[in-house]
């Protein structure tokens, strides 16, 4: 593929501010934060990483950071059509509410309708959240570890975990990552994470054939592209559902929680079913929360919801547009959000579920979530 921003023009983007942090006052602008928020700085370390070739190459890490006392570290993965640069923002909020430095990988970029988070970039991302971590520890100290993955970032989370945990594997990514000494890791959040990249590869080959090359190429063999029959291994270890229960062992997170939306447009909910199933026979004590209202308003701008879906279809073949008009407004079902939107349902649902997580913990369980109004 043809790379529109590589690696070198990246960091020739980030090169005048990788040196210098900026200083954000947090306080009134974090939601419900009281005077006590902490000042955060943030900035853009250069670190080093390797390709999906095993040759040395670094990457931008957008961070965000309180001044003094951090008590925990969180590493986004980023889902499609995002990147971490777009990120800042809640890295800031994130940092300001849990007392925490935030990271987030910034990937490469192609050229394509995509553009930026294209699926072959999730072993990219992968390798590189194992050296944002060593980097915070080297710069911040030994903070307990919490990964939060979003919809096709959940698929770079599960290849982490398949390299970390694969002690036995001679792959340049996983000595790489292993290298880096990323665990123990504290916790795990899925946000309407895509756990069945097999299930994915079907769906998108109906509907976003860009998306399912996307993923062929990702899981690629030395004669090219490959489908799921054709290489089962490497859809099996970008899957969260299906990896096994020693893998899940082996890489030893402490407690996980799957946030999931009932209307979702892009990752449909039995793949939350899915996960949440294979953390719990990983050992892995993991809390389900599952977001049925849609508030405030019933609104679904940024989201995508399945019933949108069921409107665009019957006008399609009628030419009528009541469904499309009516459905998600009378239904009021959560869809699948836009990550960058903290606004959304969803967003503040997952954001909330990780404060809970790193201050009172969520235990085990299952949860229904009907948001109000705020």
């Amino acid at each position: 593929m043809l790379r529109l921003l590589s690696r070198v023009q990246a960091l020739r983007a980030v090169a005048a501010v990788a040196t210098a942090a900026l200083v954000v006052t947090a306080g009134a602008a974090v939601a419900g934060q009281t005077a006590a928020t902490p000042t955060i700085t943030q900035g853009i370390a250069v670190l080093p990483t390797i390709d999906d070739a095993g040759t040395a190459t670094t990457f931008p890490l957008h961070w965000a950071a309180p001044t003094a006392g951090a008590k925990a570290l969180i590493v986004v993965f980023h889902g499609h059509t995002h990147n971490g640069d777009q990120w800042q923002d809640e890295l800031n909020t994130m940092a300001a509410r849990n007392n925490a430095v935030a990271v987030a990988p910034r990937t490469s970029e192609i050229d394509g309708p995509n553009g930026k988070g294209v699926f072959d970039t999730v072993d990219e991302e992968a390798r590189d959240a194992a050296s944002a971590i060593a980097w915070s520890r080297r710069v911040h100290g030994n903070l307990p570890t919490y990964l939060l993955c979003v919809s096709m970032g959940c698929t770079g989370l599960a290849y982490f975990i398949s390299m970390v945990a694969r002690g036995k594997s001679t792959s340049a990514d996983a000595r790489w990552m292993r290298a880096n000494r990323p665990r123990p890791i504290a916790g795990i959040v899925v946000s309407e994470g895509l756990s069945n990249l097999s299930e994915t590869w079907a769906e998108a080959g109906a509907a976003d054939k860009t998306s399912q090359a996307e993923i062929e190429y990702e899981t690629r063999t030395a004669t090219g592209s490959a489908t799921p029959p054709q290489n089962s291994d490497a859809y099996r270890t970008r899957s969260l559902a299906m990896l096994s229960p020693t893998g899940f062992r082996e890489f030893g997170a402490k407690t996980a929680a799957v946030v999931h939306d009932v209307d979702d447009g892009l990752v449909p909910f039995n793949q939350a079913i899915e996960s949440r199933a294979a953390l719990r026979a990983g050992g892995i004590p993991t809390h389900g929360y599952t977001i049925v209202g849609n508030q405030p308003g019933c609104n679904t701008e940024n989201e995508t919801t399945f019933t949108s879906y069921v409107g665009s279809y019957v006008e399609t073949y009628t030419g009528r547009t009541e469904v499309k008009d009516n459905l998600d407004p009378t239904l009021c079902m959560s869809g699948h959000a836009g990550e960058t939107h903290p606004e959304t349902t969803v967003m503040r649902v997952t954001f909330d579920v990780l404060h809970r997580m790193l201050t009172a913990g969520v235990g085990s369980g299952e949860s229904t979530i009907q948001p109000t109004v705020r």
